[in-house]
């Protein structure tokens, strides 16, 4: 909203705004998809989906605990500044639990499956090794 205000989100249609309420937007998502979706379940996939690429493509070795630890709260950082929220309500409402799981027991996707690929093609490729990852 350019006018700020107690709502997030509103259109324009008809020349009338029409304000746009969580519930909305969950009700689309279900009638578009057939499935008991909601907008937080699209944001937790992407915070997920953002955490595995990060942690594959981490300077930090990931050979001991600490390496993966350090990887894993830096990850947690940036991720936590793209949703703005802290490292903490990131890691804890997030990031799906089994990917931090894996990571500390040294399973992370292959960052060569994407490294090379334009943006579109990288963002699929990241999305089925995370898939792929976490149904393992």
């Amino acid at each position: 909203r350019r006018n700020g205000g107690p709502r997030l989100l509103e259109y324009l249609a008809d020349r009338a705004v029409t304000p746009l309420s969580s519930a909305d937007v969950n009700a689309y998502l279900q009638d578009q998809t057939g499935l008991q979706i909601s907008a937080k379940d699209l944001r937790t996939w992407a915070a997920t989906v953002l955490a595995a690429e990060l942690l594959a493509l981490s300077d930090e070795p990931g050979d001991t605990q600490a390496s993966r630890h350090r990887a894993l709260r830096a990850v947690m950082t940036e991720v936590s500044l793209a949703l703005g929220n802290t490292p903490a309500v990131v890691r804890g409402s997030y990031v799906d639990p089994r990917l931090v799981t894996l990571y500390e027991s040294g399973t992370a996707i292959d960052r060569s499956a994407f490294e090379h690929l334009d943006d579109d093609e990288r963002r699929a490729a990241v999305e089925v090794a995370t898939l792929r990852l976490l149904r393992d």
